[in-house]
């Protein structure tokens, strides 16, 4: 009984349960946002939203360079006990999100027509609304990269299924009075501006009301510096995660394009309960090595309860595809159930080497992008020349996915041994 209590207690696991459940509760919010979407709007509507959520997660990859780089800063200055610099830099770079992603937004009015023609979007008024997403993307990232790095795990979790909840209710909303495609990313932005005041709250403990003048210049160095190192790491995972719906929407029919994107939405079920143990991961670890503590321990046992995660939810996948896809989309997207086991496997791994690249990050190995971008690139060329079937598109998925983790794991196991070798 002492012994349970003890793993109970230890940040790592209590960290990841608490995340856990409330990415947890959070992904059935966003999968009930799926169910609804799939049943209120046409198959090819269904498949324009999730292309538009697949560019937009390869779009926003700036965001996410960016968060990463908030949250090892923000947990190295909390093992400093620098909150007054914590709080100058919250709202410094909440006005540089809006900055740059009005920056981002402009541009993609200016492509509007040819993003069009390209994902074969013929409405040109969700891709306007559209781009008011990707302008308040950024504004989003600033508190939730604030409530990791500070170690708030409660708050995080509490902040998430918030997100989620307001997520799933104000889009479904505007696209039940008529709304459509663009009513759903409508809604989305207005949660994105509710869920930064609710977070502010959640953050008012940790942040000083008096800021004396003083210079941030050195942090936004390593903020950029950071940055800049992690653009290519995490340009490669989203790519590596969804270039193969873009793919799937310009080579395959509508209606079937809108199957894959089912057979997306229903795996990343996965992706979002397994990669907790990452948001978890990454701020300890970083904290951890900003302190010169001993790091691998910590990792054996992060990839410990990976393993188990992903394990446990592959064999759910495996054994009950058809009973997933019925409560999600209904008979509509029966035809989706053969493929639902095999991209289950192709997530998995990928949970793994998001797990692999955010450890690597969390302890300044940055180059690790050189293993991710060239097997995008195998994928990339890959999926343009092998594209008969869906199936074929998952296979090389697995394969590609496969190759880039055996390449993580000996990358992994070689700078553990060059950091135990110098110590």
């Amino acid at each position: 009984m002492q012994k349970v209590k003890a793993i109970l207690n230890d940040q790592s696991v209590s960290g990841t349960i608490i995340v856990t459940t409330g990415l947890f509760v959070s992904s059935i919010f966003s999968y009930f946002l799926q169910f609804a979407l799939g049943r209120f709007l046409s198959v090819q509507e269904y498949g324009d939203f999730n292309a538009l959520l697949s560019l937009f997660y390869i779009v926003g990859v700036p965001s996410t360079v960016l968060g990463i780089s908030i949250i090892k800063v923000v947990s190295e200055l909390k093992a400093e006990n620098e909150y007054e610099k914590v709080s100058g830099l919250f709202w410094h770079l909440s006005l540089f999100s809006l900055i740059f992603g009005a920056i981002l937004a402009f541009v993609f009015v200016v492509l509007q027509e040819q993003i069009g023609l390209y994902l074969k979007i013929a409405d040109g008024g969700v891709l306007t609304v559209y781009a008011a997403v990707i302008l308040l993307s950024f504004l989003s990232l600033i508190p939730q990269s604030f409530l990791q790095g500070l170690l708030k795990f409660n708050s995080y979790a509490f902040y998430v299924v918030i997100f989620g909840l307001l997520r799933l209710v104000i889009p479904v909303l505007f696209v039940l009075v008529g709304y459509g495609v663009a009513g759903a990313y409508g809604g989305i932005s207005i949660v994105i501006i509710l869920t930064y005041f609710i977070a502010l709250l959640l953050l008012k403990s940790d942040l000083v009301n008096k800021i004396h003048k003083m210079s941030f210049k050195k942090h936004y160095k390593r903020i950029l510096t950071f940055s800049a190192s992690v653009l290519l790491v995490n340009l490669g995972l989203m790519m590596l995660n969804n270039i193969d719906v873009l793919l799937v929407k310009r080579f395959f029919h509508p209606e079937m394009a809108g199957y894959y994107a089912g057979v997306v939405t229903v795996g990343k079920i996965l992706l979002f309960g397994a990669g907790t143990v990452s948001v978890v991961m990454f701020p300890q670890i970083s904290e951890a090595h900003a302190k010169k503590q001993y790091v691998y321990e910590k990792l054996k046992k992060f990839l410990a309860i990976q393993f188990i995660i992903v394990i446990m939810g592959l064999l759910v996948f495996s054994i009950f595809p058809s009973l997933i896809v019925r409560i999600m989309f209904g008979e509509p997207f029966l035809p989706t159930v053969p493929f639902i086991p095999s991209f289950a496997i192709f997530i998995g791994l990928y949970v793994l080497i998001t797990f692999m690249v955010n450890f690597f990050l969390a302890i300044n190995q940055t180059k690790v992008f050189l293993l991710l971008l060239p097997a995008v690139a195998i994928q990339f060329l890959a999926l343009n020349i092998f594209n008969d079937s869906l199936f074929t598109v998952i296979r090389v998925n697995i394969l590609v996915a496969a190759m880039l983790l055996i390449l993580l794991f000996v990358y992994g196991y070689s700078t553990i041994r060059s950091k135990i070798g110098s110590q």
